[in-house]
């Protein structure tokens, strides 16, 4: 691929990140680091923090991702493949601080522990690709496939089950912080399997079939008895397919509830009279119960990342031409209409990372104690923390904000007697997450 480098004055991609978050602030604090080449490929490479919040840049440093990074689901740390013009090598970077370490070892990240500080992905050598998983502790190899044959894996939301799709078309579950083999199913006959996506506990999963993206399905499978319950193609491929169809298509990305998939097909039509070529990429949402299809996203090029907020109210999208040119775009969700655009550029890396979800929050009085209690969607990111807000009256917090830790529960023994209007906050490193329930708790 050859690239015809052209001068510009102003650095494109970063002013368009400042128009971006300019616009209407998002309910919960989110962060996205972006790895691109300034200038079109004039200047060298760099990779920045943007908190979409505050519309602030946290840092940058030089340096390109060689891959699509994964956030720990507390947005504190984020691991990502690098190009190092030597061996292979993966970063683990702070990403409140921009410190990073690198790793010269082949991981390629792929998802995060719903709860523990833990990316799981597939450490690759000349032979293949095995199933790992890093954390504080370290990096460990995992089983599961035969050696060097894992394709793809994502972690049920619940975080106990690991789904990892082999070449032998086989489906295996393992433990998904000992490693431990659960069990193993035969999802594809014709022995192909290529992604896939779990359920709420593992025990459904969505997997795309066949050896590429122009052959297969997209098929709901029992993950117990290996079962296909329901089976789809892209919209428009034809029956049977001809050249050029795009039939089961590609995950690009998937909702942290596990709800919607994000399928992408790209289609490339050589004019048979020496006519130019002509691109066409479509990324269509698909409902992972049902697998009944949505909107197109209109995403501009393909898509090489897709990362959707824990709400499922908007995508982000990093889509890439075949001529290099890239596109970050904020997508409102389920209307799929773009609410942000950046300026095309030489981008590869992109990752977003999200505050909690609002909490649920109840409350009880026994005498003069009063205990508040708590939690978090299933899927909603880590929360480091929370803040209670305190008042005399709905919407107020003129009696405090009182920071918590990390438990899901709080006694107030001996409490002034009053009333007392209440609400939580979860934050973590990204932010405050939206604002829970509010109680009105009174002390006789």
């Amino acid at each position: 691929m050859s690239h015809h480098p052209r001068p510009v004055r102003l650095n494109r991609l970063v002013m368009a990140v400042v128009a971006l978050c300019a616009l209407p602030l998002p309910a919960a604090a989110q962060r996205v680091v972006i790895s691109y080449t300034p200038l079109l490929f004039v200047a060298p490479p760099v990779t920045e923090s943007w908190n979409l919040s505050t519309g602030t840049r946290e840092w940058q440093r030089p340096g390109l991702l060689a891959g699509q990074p994964v956030f720990t689901s507390d947005g504190h740390y984020f691991v990502a493949q690098v190009a190092t013009g030597g061996p292979p090598a993966f970063t683990v970077t702070d990403a409140v601080s921009g410190a990073t370490f690198t790793v010269p070892l082949g991981f390629t990240p792929m998802v995060a522990h719903p709860r523990a500080t833990a990316v799981f992905g597939l450490m690759r050598d000349a032979a293949g690709a095995d199933v790992a998983r890093i954390d504080g502790g370290g990096l460990t190899v995992y089983g599961g496939c035969a050696a060097g044959t894992a394709q793809y894996l994502d972690v049920a939301v619940d975080g106990r089950q690991l789904l990892v799709v082999c070449a032998s078309g086989e489906l295996v579950v393992l433990d998904a912080l000992s490693g431990t083999e659960m069990r193993r199913v035969s999802v594809a006959a014709t022995g192909q399997a290529r992604q896939v996506a779990s359920n709420h506990d593992g025990s459904r999963a969505v997997v795309i079939r066949g050896p590429h993206a122009s052959s297969g399905d997209i098929a709901v499978i029992d993950t117990v008895t290996g079962s296909a319950l329901a089976t789809t193609v892209f919209p428009g491929a034809s029956t049977p397919p001809i050249p050029g169809d795009c039939v089961s298509g590609a995950l690009a990305g998937v909702s942290p509830d596990r709800s919607q998939i994000v399928i992408a097909c790209s289609w490339i039509y050589r004019d048979p009279f020496g006519g130019p070529l002509t691109f066409t990429a479509i990324s269509r949402l698909l409902d992972a119960g049902t697998l009944g299809w949505g909107p197109d996203l209109g995403v501009r090029y393909y898509p090489s990342a897709v990362a959707i907020s824990p709400d499922n109210t908007q995508a982000f999208t990093l889509s890439t031409h075949p001529r290099g040119f890239s596109v970050f775009e904020r997508i409102a969700l389920p209307a799929a209409t773009t609410t942000g655009v950046l300026a095309p550029s030489a981008a590869l890396g992109l990752a977003v990372a999200f505050a909690p979800l609002a909490p649920t929050l109840t409350a009880s009085v026994t005498g003069t104690t009063a205990t508040l209690q708590w939690s978090l969607p299933a899927h909603s990111p880590a929360a480091t923390g929370y803040v209670l807000e305190i008042g005399t009256a709905p919407g107020r917090s003129d009696l405090g904000r009182v920071p918590l830790g990390p438990g899901l529960a709080l006694s107030v023994p001996g409490a002034p007697p009053g009333t007392y209007v209440v609400r939580l906050r979860a934050v973590n490193t990204v932010g405050a997450g939206g604002v829970s329930n509010e109680l009105t708790v009174v002390v006789p």
